[in-house]
């Protein structure tokens, strides 16, 4: 379902956006605080150096790929967000509740990932992947796996007591397995669940790496971060995205926008991690 897009190049070449949505990307650059990487940054790309200095540390940069690549991503949230709002009143129960925080939670962290490459700081936004990743597979855990005692645990409001008893949460992994359980039983939850698995199969060690300071970031951090590398973590964080809009389809209270919002993925594949020789997501799951 989803095209792994960790070193290598993405489907659709980036180089092939316009010159008006490259206007409209740099546009939004500014927003973002890439206007703050410089004119030097953008001089030594066009001179051929690939690098430059960025408080001490090297980093890979081709500001029109990235630039343009993070408008399609804004883009692209804002396309799924308009889905979202026509699909009408959203469920209140308590399970709704904990799945929508969940999921709202996500695509904020997506946003942070968007944000932390446009002010120049590569390592920052890819430790975000796993957070955001968390997010979602909480959302859908609590929508499809926990008991009720587990649901009310996320739902306490903030104290000293309810920090303690939510010490013992389903862990990451744990939810993987709930939820793989439960779509051998349900297998219409394939469409959520399957990624969620590839996801933590396919990019577990590395973004535990850049959570942790451990190689990953280092290394980026003393020889650069490629611009390769970039594009697959912004691609792979709207992917994520996604999968938080869709689990938001299901706290509507019509099913109308579920398909709609499933297959909003076709047309952007420049900046998803979906490939589209791939079967569609079982509409409902």
């Amino acid at each position: 379902m989803w095209a792994i897009t960790a070193g290598r190049k993405p489907a659709h070449s980036l180089s092939r956006i316009d010159k008006r949505q490259l206007a409209s990307a740099r546009s939004v650059s500014v927003q973002l605080g890439l206007a703050g990487l410089g004119a030097e940054a953008a001089d030594s790309v066009s001179a051929g150096d690939p690098t430059r200095e960025s408080n001490g540390v090297r980093a890979c940069w081709r500001m029109d790929t990235l630039v343009a690549l993070l408008a399609r991503s804004q883009a692209f949230e804002g396309m799924l967000g308009a889905l979202l709002a026509g699909a009408g009143d959203m469920r209140d129960d308590d399970r709704a509740l904990a799945a929508g925080r969940a999921a709202s939670l996500a695509i904020e962290h997506g946003r942070a990932v968007r944000t932390l490459f446009g002010i120049g700081t590569p390592n920052s936004a890819a430790s975000m992947l796993r957070v955001q990743y968390e997010a979602v597979l909480r959302g859908a855990w609590a929508l499809y796996a926990p008991n009720a005692a587990q649901i009310q645990k996320l739902n306490e409001p903030l104290d000293l007591e309810s920090e303690q008893a939510a010490r013992n949460l389903a862990t990451a992994e744990v939810m993987l397995k709930a939820l793989l359980a439960r779509a051998q039983a349900q297998p219409g939850l394939g469409g959520i669940v399957i990624p969620l698995e590839e996801i933590r199969q396919h990019h577990w060690r590395a973004m535990n790496s850049f959570v942790h300071g451990g190689i990953h970031p280092l290394q980026r951090s003393a020889h650069g971060f490629p611009l390769q590398l970039a594009v697959d973590v912004v691609r792979n964080s709207n992917g994520i995205t996604h999968l938080a809009f869709r689990l938001l389809t299901r706290l509507a209270a019509s099913s109308q926008s579920i398909t709609p919002v499933e297959r909003a993925w076709i047309g952007w594949e420049d900046c998803c991690p979906m490939a589209p020789s791939n079967p569609l997501p079982t509409p409902g799951a």
